[in-house]
């Protein structure tokens, strides 16, 4: 089949072939081409672009055929034409196809990428886990504020700002402020207050999201549990303005990289 026809049949923007002719109009293919892959630059990559393939594109072959005497050079000439045309556009033909080829796979990957979880997935899931942190029996939801809760806050924040610490006694400090409620605790690291406060009849564990613990009551008791890096775990008492004590004053912490346990004071 003529390659002539065939792209014809094929069909490329911009691009309109006869037999003796070569039009290029707006949009080239070697716009389209850079706008399939991306590239800042003209032309078809590799290639130099069409005037390197094709000296002479766009002009004619069959003007000056009426000139006397030139017949049977200028037959040659358009038998040299022709076959220069015949193989530029089987390279084109080529190209479009390689083209067609790489804008396929990159949609592919992109399709990948978007249902693959990202490196940031196993942040979330951390965070997912958080949460899960609480035993089967706590209950659901933002705890209530408690007359014992408020009681609570007041003295976790005397006691986070009493200048005797400048960080790394968050149990101490807590445990100093849970006593003087008449809750004991009692360890080596703060995490291990979690398993303590649990069976303690004066405080109820709740379920409670993680973005949610800027907004605890005052008293409320936030346990995160030890892992990578935090070997003690972190204990702290809220507020109840978004804010922490324990043995200093800080924001409430929401993303420790580890589990956590939220307790109420009843």
């Amino acid at each position: 089949m003529d390659p002539l026809q065939t792209l014809n049949q094929v069909g490329s923007p911009g691009l309109s072939l006869t037999s003796t002719t070569i039009n290029f109009g707006g949009p080239s293919l070697s716009n389209a081409a850079s706008c399939r892959c991306g590239s800042a630059g003209g032309g078809i990559p590799g290639l130099g672009g069409l005037q390197g393939l094709m000296p002479g594109a766009g002009v004619s072959p069959l003007s000056g055929l009426g000139a006397p005497g030139a017949a049977d050079p200028m037959a040659q000439m358009m038998l040299q034409t022709q076959t220069m045309m015949n193989q530029t556009l089987m390279q084109l033909m080529s190209l479009m196809m390689q083209l067609m080829a790489n804008r396929s796979g990159t949609s592919s990957e992109g399709s990948s990428a978007i249902s693959s979880p990202s490196g940031g997935g196993g942040s979330s899931s951390g965070a997912s886990s958080s949460g899960g942190g609480a035993s089967a029996g706590a209950s659901a939801g933002m705890p209530g504020s408690t007359a014992t809760g408020t009681k609570l806050a007041q003295i976790a924040r005397a006691e986070a700002t009493d200048g005797d610490s400048k960080g790394g006694l968050c149990f101490r400090d807590v445990a100093r402020s849970l006593r003087k409620i008449g809750i004991e605790t009692s360890g080596a690291s703060a995490y291990m207050a979690a398993d303590q406060l649990a069976k303690n009849p004066k405080v109820k564990e709740m379920k409670v999201a993680q973005s949610d613990l800027p907004k605890l009551p005052a008293g409320a008791i936030v346990v995160w549990n030890k892992g990578p890096g935090h070997e003690h775990g972190h204990i702290s008492i809220a507020t109840g303005d978004g804010k922490e004590a324990s043995d200093l004053m800080r924001n409430q912490i929401t993303n420790y990289g580890t589990s956590f346990r939220v307790f109420m004071p009843q």
